[in-house]
């Protein structure tokens, strides 16, 4: 059965311990526990990526900063804002992300786990850090990933754990929160309060492994390719990506983009896709209208606004 724990009362005191943390000021380990009493339970690993969401905190290599996306679509790094008839919003703020549901309507920002089968059989504490300090936190025992339950409700917020892996956070109908930074961590305890943002370097490589996004600066070169068709062009390998991604990516691009032949034509591409390729090393194919020659050199251009994205999200 979930429990709900609410870290409020002494939410000034966790504050104060955070901040202490923080600046290298306190050692050793503190939590606090449901009952508003410090124990040792430590700081227990995050099993979220991109988990803190102040304005200097949260990864968001697409940025995009408000309003709504598709649904099931991703907003911010490996989080999707869901909706069943209607969107929720949300925006970054410097204290979190704000999510807000219409009245009728939830507004969900869920993350599918990469491995929920490590999970199984164990148990579990979620936790949600506000805006203004509260934390508040559920455990679940002994996941089954075969039902769907509600860790906790408080305030507008809920947390739910759904049976396909995902990890959700719910503002209810009518509802707005402005969320700091939620766990998923092994135990009973949350030790949410004794953490502080992570190294930011770290969770962007994290995130790297399934989304990636290349901005150009406008007329700058982007590779060099040949033409097979009057409509389609191949550049090889010009993204040598070191670590590599979860997957093959797909590819998506906004801004402008060109091909220009060697005749000195400017020719804008229609859409790209994913060329031969491996995890680590990719190559696109351009597609146009018309005006190319079979074997022709290309060279592709960026133009304004020009940005690449490559995706292998779950």
């Amino acid at each position: 059965m979930p429990k709900l724990n609410v870290q409020q009362s002494n939410q000034n005191i966790i504050q104060a311990f955070r901040n202490a943390l923080a600046i290298g000021n306190l050692k050793g380990i503190i939590a606090s526990d449901g009952n508003h009493n410090f124990s040792t339970a430590g700081s227990n690993r995050n099993l979220l990526d991109n988990p803190w969401w102040g304005l200097n905190e949260v990864i968001n290599q697409r940025g995009n900063t408000s309003g709504q996306t598709t649904h099931n679509a991703y907003s911010i790094d490996r989080w999707k804002m869901s909706y069943g008839s209607a969107p929720g919003t949300w925006s970054i703020a410097a204290d979190g992300i704000t999510i807000t549901a219409a009245s009728g309507t939830y507004a969900l920002f869920q993350q599918p786990l990469a491995n929920p089968s490590a999970l199984l059989g164990k148990t579990v504490t979620c936790s949600i850090l506000f805006a203004d300090g509260t934390i508040a936190s559920g455990t679940v025992e002994n996941i089954t990933w075969t039902e769907n339950p509600v860790v906790f409700t408080y305030r507008y917020a809920r947390i739910q754990l759904l049976n396909e892996g995902v990890f959700r956070v719910t503002v209810l109908s009518g509802g707005s929160e402005t969320i700091r930074a939620v766990k998923l961590e092994l135990g009973s305890v949350s030790t949410l309060a004794n953490d502080t943002p992570p190294n930011y370097a770290e969770e962007l490589a994290k995130c790297k492994y399934y989304c990636r996004v290349v901005d150009f600066d406008t007329d700058v070169s982007v590779g060099i390719g040949w033409a097979f068709s009057n409509s389609g062009a191949v550049i090889p390998n010009i993204f040598g990506f070191g670590n590599e991604m979860r997957a093959v990516p797909t590819v998506t691009s906004t801004g402008s983009f060109v091909l220009r032949t060697t005749g000195g034509a400017n020719i804008n591409v229609t859409s790209f896709a994913i060329g031969a390729s491996v995890k680590d090393a990719i190559s696109l194919n351009a597609s146009v209208a018309s005006g190319l020659t079979a074997n022709q050199p290309v060279r592709l251009q960026a133009g304004t606004g020009a940005k690449l994205v490559f995706s292998a999200d779950l």
